[in-house]
């Protein structure tokens, strides 16, 4: 796994559902099943940690800001801008159409909500990549530039700080998976 993609999610998942049961534990310790709310809380508050020092021995990055994740040529390689030479601009926005509605997560497919086409010269997607209870946006924009057809893309969450790289980790996985569909061609 690249480490700048951690799941944080699960990090703070894990942390919140361990306290919770503890503080039920403590609310209702003389009830005969209070020992399983305290084997649960600790569990949980076992395997947040855990994930988190996990996340800091693999290097993984805390993308907690508000700024939108942007593709660029000098970004990191999961990260940055794709140029393809091998098919027309137009061409490359329809595979990036079907990678973009090929991929899932949290168990729901990605959705293109508007795309825009200009003729011989590329195009601009808007995609709702689903969050547990949010959507994130994805903006896709496929022009043709000197040394072939450029493929840039914008992640950005609705909720800032509460995605925990949720919007890094979508833009990573729609370039992946678009780079994939153009090496089939």
């Amino acid at each position: 796994m690249n480490p700048s993609l951690f799941p944080w999610e699960f990090f703070v998942l894990f942390l919140l559902l361990g306290a919770v049961l503890l503080i039920v534990y403590f609310l209702n310790r003389t009830r005969d099943w209070a020992r399983w709310t305290l084997y649960g809380g600790v569990a949980g508050l076992v395997l947040g940690v855990g994930l988190l020092l996990g996340g800091i021995v693999t290097g993984a990055s805390f993308d907690f800001g508000m700024q939108p994740v942007l593709t660029s040529p000098t970004a990191p390689p999961a990260l940055r801008s794709r140029v393809y030479t091998t098919a027309p601009p137009n061409d490359v926005v329809r595979e990036v159409i079907i990678a973009a509605e090929s991929q899932r997560s949290w168990g729901r497919r990605w959705q293109v909500v508007s795309q825009r086409m200009t003729p011989i010269s590329g195009g601009t997607l808007q995609i709702a990549v689903p969050g547990p209870l949010w959507n994130d946006v994805l903006a896709v924009a496929v022009r043709s530039e000197e040394g072939g057809v450029q493929v840039d893309a914008q992640g950005r969450s609705p909720v800032g700080p509460l995605s925990f790289g949720g919007a890094r980790r979508s833009v990573a996985q729609f370039l992946a998976a678009v780079d994939e569909r153009m090496a089939q061609r």
